[in-house]
């Protein structure tokens, strides 16, 4: 069984699913503002994106905003499988964490 090495370790391992949260968002938000601006009608603020990107990622998916595109589409998968990533781990982190206490 893996177990956290040390405090540097869990950092580590923190900042890089920080990086990919942040790499997510600006990618996968920006892309789906400018494929979905247009022909979506639940689009007309940044905010909305912002709302869909959360939503998204953490698989909550509540379908007030939805993509009509297929290029919209392609990024919804895209953040649906980085926030698997990102959340998964996360509780795999907190898990290991509280299990060596």
């Amino acid at each position: 069984m893996f177990a956290l090495r040390s405090f540097s370790d869990m950092k580590t391992r923190i900042s890089i699913l920080l990086w990919a949260a942040m790499i997510s968002f600006l990618l996968c938000a920006s892309l789906f503002w400018v494929f979905e601006l247009g022909p979506n009608p639940e689009i007309s603020h940044p905010f909305d994106v912002i709302w869909w990107w959360v939503a998204t990622s953490t698989t909550l998916g509540y379908g007030d905003i939805v993509p009509v595109s297929w290029q919209g589409r392609v990024i919804c998968i895209l953040s649906v499988m980085t926030g698997f990533f990102i959340y998964t781990n996360l509780v795999a982190i907190i898990a290991e964490t509280v299990h060596s206490w």
